[in-house]
């Protein structure tokens, strides 16, 4: 493919310009948005918001700074973006798709010890914890992240139920709970020890024996 160089002023810019550009510009996983030196327009904004809004926080975090930082005018960037919070909506989907991908797997255990990979791998993840947390963003996600969180709760609790763990309802939430902390604490605390957490955690989780 003919590289497509797309000058900072929108003025110079053609739409197949950026028509071409985007064909590159597949939804990438957060590892490979998070890059130093973004190989297209795209990527190099969706990055610059990912970090501003993770250290100055969302709402202290103007459009104008976005586009300085991706190094190209505001002008372009709405060709991109229609606005701040689309693309707050596009980091909080980007991470919600990933987190109900690994849940589509059978096996609780190998389902928690890939969630925990993909965390501690992957220097998306506590910008996106940082951005989760801001109370504004809560108010702006909120039903994207409470139908997630139905599905993943509904999922454990029908894992539960195959284990004949007792309880099951309440299970099942400290569980949830339990697994969305040690990712946090695994993203914020140097040598965690994760193995050992993980082992610890899943001897409440393992099938119930009949009592003789």
């Amino acid at each position: 493919m003919t590289e497509v160089r797309l000058s900072p002023s929108l003025d110079s810019t053609t739409d197949t310009d950026l028509e071409n550009a985007d064909v590159v510009c597949s939804r990438a996983k957060p590892s490979q948005v998070v890059t130093t030196e973004p190989t297209n327009k795209r990527t190099a904004i969706y990055a610059a918001a990912l970090n501003l809004f993770a250290t100055r926080g969302f709402s202290n975090t103007p459009v104008s700074l976005i586009a300085k930082q991706a190094g190209v005018s505001q002008g372009l960037m709405y060709r991109y973006f229609e606005s701040k919070e689309a693309l707050l909506q596009e980091i909080i989907h980007e991470a919600l798709h990933t987190v109900e991908t690994l849940w589509q797997q059978d096996d609780l255990e190998e389902i928690v010890r890939a969630s925990f990979d993909t965390v501690q791998d992957d220097d998306f993840w506590p910008k996106f914890y940082s951005l989760r947390n801001q109370p504004d963003v809560i108010q702006l996600v909120a039903d994207d992240i409470d139908q997630m969180n139905t599905r993943i709760l509904t999922t454990i609790t029908q894992m539960l139920v195959k284990l004949d763990i007792p309880h099951v309802d309440i299970e099942a939430r400290l569980l949830f709970a339990t697994i969305d902390g040690v990712a946090q604490h695994l993203v914020s605390i140097p040598d965690y020890p994760i193995d050992k957490v993980v082992d610890a955690l899943m001897t409440r989780y393992q099938p119930q024996q009949s009592q003789s």
